[in-house]
């Protein structure tokens, strides 16, 4: 039990192969959505529960006491070490960057991908920090490992300030249509 929730340990290559099955039976970006809105979901509802247990983050050193300690479950879990590179709650842009063990993972299995692969790992960027400023954000993995970088980074901000191209480029995480779809979906699942 992790915050007496029930988890399970799985070796990272079985869940790249099971996303990487999916991706080719439903396709890259409808896959790719619904795991980045099913961990922005499960993020959101872990920071909440941290919250109702331990009390509200108000301040901004609070705030980051929070987000430090969710850093900490996201490495205990096994998504590898985050470096901070930028955290400012003033502009809510949050950067972070990792040598992300799923991305490696899958450019080892299906070699250098064209496009990034941690969509589980930005949603719960997204839920986290989501969940904290209590304002809506979207996270977009800038660089990975997957397509030959030599460190995943991933940028959090409020959806409202994505440029037309961040927005162009993953239209699949601003599909107001089939995000509203999956997270109706999965509140209905998770959410009794």
């Amino acid at each position: 039990l992790l915050w007496c929730t029930p988890c399970y340990i799985e070796p990272i290559q079985m869940r790249v192969y099971l996303n990487y099955l999916f991706e080719k039976e439903f396709g890259r970006e409808k896959i790719a959505a619904m795991i980045y809105h099913l961990a922005k979901l499960q993020a959101s509802m872990g920071v909440k529960i941290i919250c109702q247990k331990y009390g509200y983050a108000e301040s901004i050193k609070e705030k980051f006491d929070l987000l430090n300690l969710n850093i900490g479950q996201f490495e205990l879990l096994g998504y590898g070490s985050f470096k901070k590179e930028l955290t400012d709650f003033k502009k809510n842009l949050f950067i972070y960057s990792s040598e992300s063990a799923y991305a490696k993972s899958y450019s080892s299995q299906f070699k250098s991908q064209k496009f990034s692969v941690d969509y589980f790992i930005s949603g719960l960027w997204a839920g986290c920090i989501e969940a904290i400023i209590e304002k809506e954000v979207t996270c977009l993995e800038t660089k990975c490992v997957a397509s030959g970088s030599k460190l995943c980074e991933f940028v959090t901000k409020e959806t409202k300030s994505w440029d037309k191209d961040a927005i162009k480029n993953s239209k699949f995480l601003f599909d107001p249509k089939l995000t509203k779809q999956i997270i109706s979906d999965l509140k209905v699942f998770f959410v009794r």
